[in-house]
């Protein structure tokens, strides 16, 4: 299996422009690292998110959290030009993608390099809301997850208080829901991996949220954007391995 993160989100640091906007919910709200702001289009249709990156940028990899396009009976397709001029020239960073499920997605593709990407969004009945477009460069882990890996799907992180009388009787429950976690543990991973990569990680996660996804192979849907809440900083195994681990808060599906 391989396990990707995608860190440094380049939609971020682009221009950004619309075909259609509704009112509160800006264009800027899909640049956003924060989830608790969307945007979205007018109305229902075909819609596009353009981002102009100021020169040629590569890009690997793509997603979006944090939307309700499934709901719409809608699709998404990414896709880049050399010019901008998208007058029949553009072409596609990867198919168009058809949601099931509003949950968060990361996809892997044919390394490109180019100026100008867009989204194309089509939506059917009511415009669909989006909390974060990405575009970037994917980082793999050097090794898959552990047995016992439980994936934010299924690692739904809850609080559970159960009133009881003073007599023992069960008197009702109060759930506090608080997303999901995932635990992302590497051991026995070589010193040369984590000199050339480790800052880079640690600089992005310890400020801002990202991708990841950790299996392509076998389980491509099952991604997640993640939010560091306690890092385990490498340490030595021995001379020549060391390990470290990311403990998450991590969204999954809306």
């Amino acid at each position: 299996m391989t396990a990707y993160l995608g860190l440094t989100n380049l939609v971020k640091s682009g221009t950004v422009t619309t075909t259609s906007d509704a009112a509160d919910f800006a264009k800027e709200n899909a640049q956003s690292y924060k989830t608790s702001s969307w945007w979205k289009a007018a109305a229902a249709g075909t819609v596009y998110f353009y981002i102009d990156m100021g020169a040629a940028v590569s890009v690997d990899s793509w997603g979006f959290v944090g939307s309700d396009l499934a709901n719409n009976s809608g699709t998404i397709k990414p896709q880049y030009s050399a010019t901008g001029v998208w007058g029949g020239e553009e072409l596609d960073l990867d198919v168009i993608y058809t949601p099931s499920e509003n949950i968060t997605i990361f996809k892997k593709v044919t390394s490109v390099s180019a100026r100008y990407y867009r989204f194309e969004i089509s939506s059917t009945g009511s415009a669909s809301n989006f909390a974060n477009f990405y575009l970037g460069v994917v980082l793999a882990l050097p090794s898959g997850m552990p047995a016992g890996f439980s994936p934010a799907n299924y690692n739904r992180d809850r609080e559970i208080f159960n009133n009881i009388s003073e007599g023992g009787n069960y008197l009702g429950r109060l759930l506090r829901r608080k997303g999901a976690k995932v635990t992302i543990l590497q051991k026995n991973i070589l010193k040369s991996w984590v000199d050339a990569n480790w800052i880079q990680i640690a600089d992005h996660i310890e400020l801002y949220p990202f991708y990841f996804l950790w299996n392509q192979e076998v389980f491509p849907d099952e991604a997640a954007y993640c939010f560091a809440n306690t890092i385990i900083y490498p340490s030595y195994q021995d001379n020549k391995y060391t390990s470290f681990s990311i403990n998450c808060g991590a969204i999954y599906d809306v």
